[in-house]
């Protein structure tokens, strides 16, 4: 990189430069909902959550059914006097809507309830244990929750409390859950993710690359690079492409003419060049990540083991691993096939996460050298 570089910023239209209709995810989606009463969908900020919502709202109007989006709900740390909650804020929203509804309706409407955010009704425990875990199964209605954070299996977050203190909780099964990338050898699991399939990645590139604005392409074995390197993370890959496009934009190094190569991604990721990683941050995928302004030591030490092994189990009461989770710094899986609550790990979203905490950490490591010295 030139000193120009150091001027990289990812702007916002470059950003909306390229879209995608995803629509093969969002058919599939479309149909688990209506298999199932209620389907999960988990992932890290940032991840493509609310625009899934979305498309799922426009397929499932164009297909003639009736649906409420909802994304607003009552804060953990109300005023005592807000007797607002989850339930009475979507009766409320239906109503808006022309439907005549109350509490004992909600179960009974030829309604899809596509709820976002859904994370922050965690600490409203009834419900999760009376509107989620009641819905009935029908080819009429449905629930398709998404969420940052949360328990595979009950969605409500064991950080808020501890699930297994009630018999009643949310259960949801394999065929319930999405994660953010398919669980191709795990069976039941839907067969799709949050993340862009390949085919999907692939027309989000074509699409970017082709815009009368930019001048990026990337070589065959770049563009498999990018995809491993963001697994497909939607905000991930627009960060990616932003700044090579400016990289490309201001450098004169015949290096960066197009098509972009894999090695010379590689370079901007071995934590030598700096402008690259601040370049990365100045995106709404970098204001996502762990910052030296953000972290503790607890929070450092658990970022650390996980960069130094990949994966560490979930340790519910230990505050750095908590933090971690409730920040969307660390995912909480299941690895490969396993399925028991035991198993589950917590692990970067991307390997670029991965590598921009590492060159985080590493920075703070130098910096803390430098005021010993």
């Amino acid at each position: 990189m030139t000193s120009a570089s150091t001027r990289i910023v990812a702007s916002p239209i470059a950003l909306r430069l390229s879209t995608s209709s995803r629509p093969d995810t969002v058919q599939e989606l479309a149909e688990l909902i209506q298999s199932h009463n209620v389907t999960y969908i988990r992932g890290p900020p940032k991840s493509g959550k609310t625009e899934l919502a979305l498309l799922l709202r426009h397929h499932l109007k164009e297909s003639g059914r009736s649906v409420i989006y909802h994304n607003d709900w009552p804060p953990p740390n109300k005023d005592p006097r807000d007797t607002r909650t989850a339930c009475g804020m979507l009766i409320e929203h239906a109503q808006d809507e022309g439907h005549e509804i109350g509490h004992t309706d909600m179960f009974c409407m030829d309604v899809f309830w596509i709820l976002d955010n859904v994370h922050h009704t965690y600490h409203e425990e009834t419900f999760w244990t009376g509107f989620i875990r009641g819905f009935p199964n029908t080819r009429y209605n449905g629930v398709c929750l998404l969420a940052q954070q949360g328990d595979p299996y009950f969605g409500i977050d064991v950080l808020s409390f501890d699930p297994f203190a009630s018999h009643d909780q949310a259960w949801f099964q394999m065929q319930q859950r999405v994660s953010i990338v398919p669980k191709f050898d795990t069976p039941n699991s839907p067969q799709f993710g949050l993340y862009f399939t390949r085919s999907e990645f692939n027309d989000y590139v074509h699409r970017f690359c082709g815009h009368h604005a930019s001048t990026l392409s990337l070589s065959d074995s770049a563009s498999d690079f990018v995809f491993n390197l963001t697994r497909g993370h939607p905000s991930a890959v627009a960060a990616v492409l932003v700044v090579l496009q400016q990289v490309v934009d201001l450098s004169r190094n015949v290096k960066d003419s197009c098509p972009f190569e894999k090695s010379r991604i590689q370079e901007f990721l071995d934590g030598k060049h700096r402008e690259f990683f601040l370049g990365l941050r100045n995106t709404p995928f970098g204001e996502t990540l762990p910052s030296s302004a953000t972290l503790d030591q607890p929070s450092i030490a658990c970022l650390r083991e996980v960069v130094l092994k990949g994966s560490i189990p979930w340790k519910s009461l230990d505050g750095g691993t908590r933090r971690c989770v409730q920040e969307g710094w660390l995912y909480t899986d299941f690895p490969g096939v396993r399925t028991c609550p035991d198993d589950l790990v917590c692990t970067f979203p991307t390997p670029l996460h991965a590598r921009m905490t590492q060159y985080l950490l590493s920075t703070l490591r130098r910096q803390k050298w430098i005021s010993m010295h």
